[in-house]
Order: structure tokens, then C-alpha cells, then sequence
């Protein structure tokens, strides 16, 4: 609240309040969003699913019960799963930038001044970057088993988290976030879809699924002790 610009001049209550609401709107309903996504898509898939619920039976016998930041690290699929579900839902469908200077882009100028758009919603459904772009594929992002998949994240042909100087700086947290979520969801509780799986809604800010989103749930528990963690 007591920041400067470069130029000295203090924030305004105006300017402090709007990136309040920036800070909190980018925290949350991009988080809730790509949380849902990656549950539907896992749930519309049985055998992701399975292999879900596989992933945190091995992490709790490597890492014991609770959910740590190593266990975390250790939760590949989950995290390849929460990538797939921003390909394929990327919750801003629009990301603009300025262009500070001229730009020659492909025999074009990109005046200084201009605003350039770009839609990840689009850009991640093009067949000849992402083979098969309509199919929830986790191991899309597996680079052991499939190192030919690498270019995938190189040269913003992926940027569920923006790119450049102004890449969203809580991506780290977000997939510590989100991993936290279904981790606990997965050890805990049999989940299956009770609705088909949904349609993105572009009428929205943030791109959730259309309602209803119905899911049939059951607790249980994948510890040893039978206890809920």
C-alpha cells in the first residue's frame, strides 16, 4: 500500500483497491476452475481415474499420509492432468499485450502502440500442434516416456499460464494449490461423474463449465489404518 512507482508517484486508494481485485480474482476463480476441469475430465476418463487414485496409493506409501511438498512433487500424473485440463480449458480464453516498439512479424508491422491478442482456447486446439486436441490425454505431458513431446512446451505452443515478462506469477502455487485439492479428493473419497461432462461456458470472464455439474461421491479412505487423512 505504500509502493512507488518508478517515477516516485505513490498508489492511489483507486490503484490499491484494483490490484486487490486482481490479486484475488486471478487467485480464485482461475484456481476453481482449473481444479473442476481436471476433476471432470479425470472422472470422464475411468482409466485416468484409476490411475489417479494408483498415483496417491504409491505417494502414501513412499511418502506416508500426509500431503507434503515432496509427496506433491512426487504426484506427476496429477500434475500432467491439471496441464491437459488448461490446454484444453484454459479458464482466460483472451490475453492481450502492448506492443512497446515496432515489431516485424511475418513482412508486418506491429505499430507501437497496438494491442495484440492471442487465444489460448484456440491456439491449443490446433490439430497440427497438438495432435488429437479434443482428447484429455495426461501423458501428452509425460517427457519420460514420450521425449518427442517436449516441443509441446517450447515456443508458446502451450501458455495456460500466459508467457513472457508477464507470465502469471503464481504458477507454481496454483499446481501446488489445485495437486493439494484432488490429492486429498483422490485419498479420500470414490468419485464418478452423474452428469455428462460439460460444456465450456464462454459467456463467463473466467471459462467454468456450464451447469450442471453433477458428481456422485463416496467416502473412503486409501490409508492403511482405514482413518480419513
Amino acid at each position: 500500500m505504500n509502493g512507488k512507482y518508478p517515477d516516485g508517484t505513490l498508489c492511489t486508494d483507486e490503484h490499491v483497491t484494483g490490484l486487490m481485485i486482481a490479486l484475488l480474482f486471478a487467485g480464485q476463480h482461475t484456481s476453481s476452475v482449473t481444479s473442476t476441469w481436471t476433476g471432470m475430465l479425470s472422472m470422464n476418463d475411468p482409466e485416468i481415474w484409476n490411475r489417479l487414485v494408483d498415483e496417491q496409493r504409491a505417494c502414501i506409501h513412499r511418502y506416508g499420509n500426509k500431503i507434503t511438498h515432496e509427496a506433491l512433487e512426487g504426484m506427476r500424473l496429477l500434475h500432467n492432468a491439471i496441464k491437459e485440463a488448461l490446454r484444453m480449458f484454459p479458464p482466460l480464453i483472451l490475453l492481450m499485450r502492448k506492443a512497446q516498439q515496432d515489431v516485424e512479424f511475418k513482412g508486418m508491422t506491429i505499430p507501437k502502440g497496438d494491442t495484440v491478442v492471442v487465444s489460448p482456447a484456440l491456439a491449443h486446439m490446433l490439430e497440427h500442434v497438438f495432435p488429437n486436441p479434443k482428447k484429455f490425454d495426461p501423458d501428452r505431458w509425460d517427457y519420460e516416456k514420450h521425449p518427442e513431446n517436449l516441443k509441446y512446451s517450447q515456443g508458446y505452443r502451450w501458455f495456460g499460464f500466459g508467457g513472457g515478462s508477464h507470465r502469471c506469477r503464481g504458477e507454481q502455487f496454483a499446481y501446488v494449490q489445485i495437486k493439494t485439492i484432488w490429492a486429498y479428493l483422490l485419498r479420500n473419497y470414490d468419485m464418478k461423474l452423474a452428469c455428462k461432462l460439460p460444456e465450456p461456458d464462454y459467456t463467463a470472464m473466467v471459462v467454468g463449465p456450464l451447469k450442471p455439474c453433477k458428481v456422485q461421491y463416496k467416502r473412503r479412505s486409501l490409508s492403511g489404518d482405514g482413518k480419513a487423512m
